[in-house]
């Protein structure tokens, strides 16, 4: 599915007015900062299923791109700050609060305004044990559309899963599809799901407010 960044910017609208609805409604649980707007992304649900995090421990991640959002911000080694009344800010912690609203993948999954890849279905590999990925824990690329994102197209992983779960993944996901990395950039690990629809945007923020 490759979805327009038309559709990206009504999305990113919308979480911004939900943004600054958390921001001005009292007594909600997790305030998020106001400089914080609607940049970044949260975690994947299935890594944060899969290697237990707790809520406490989610972060709010960012690229270079989603970090030039935030007004006076600094990336520097994979972290986003802000300096507020002289004292550094992390904003993966700060505005962690977003992580409640669906959020589309940054603009660094975009090829000529489209998301290329596909969402992962639920596989299994070892990791040093035998570890069920749920759907939508990744995204996966071919060799092709990795190329287009000036990544490095990865496969290996295959080679750790029994043949019966070999074959039962290229049979949900296609032959070719792998990881891609680069760039200092996980695409298949920040660019795990399709965006999230409007309706789906709207009703996430309605619940937070009902």
């Amino acid at each position: 599915m490759r979805v327009h960044r038309l559709t990206y910017m009504i999305i990113a609208l919308i979480v911004l007015i939900g943004v600054i609805y958390m921001q001005r409604s009292e007594g909600f649980e997790n305030p998020v900062p106001e400089y914080c707007g609607s940049a970044g992304f949260g975690q994947s649900p299935g890594v944060i299923k899969v290697f237990k995090i707790k809520e406490k421990d989610t972060i709010r991640q960012y690229t270079e791109s989603e970090c030039a959002k935030i007004d006076g911000s600094k990336f520097t080694n994979g972290q986003c700050t802000v300096v507020k009344d002289g004292k550094t800010i992390y904003c993966s912690q700060a505005c962690k609060g977003l992580n409640k609203i669906p959020s589309p993948p940054p603009e660094e999954c975009l090829v000529d305004g489209k998301l290329v890849g596909i969402t992962s279905k639920e596989f299994k590999t070892n990791i040093g044990k035998m570890v069920t990925f749920p759907d939508n824990t990744f995204r996966f690329y071919t060799k092709k559309d990795c190329d287009a994102l000036n990544g490095t197209h990865n496969v290996s992983f295959l080679t750790q899963m029994s043949e019966a779960d070999r074959k039962t993944f290229i049979t949900n996901h296609g032959k070719g599809y792998g990881f891609c990395q680069g760039n200092g950039l996980d695409y298949s690990g920040m660019c795990y799901a399709e965006p999230p629809s409007i309706a789906d945007v709207k009703n996430k923020i309605t619940g937070l407010f009902s």
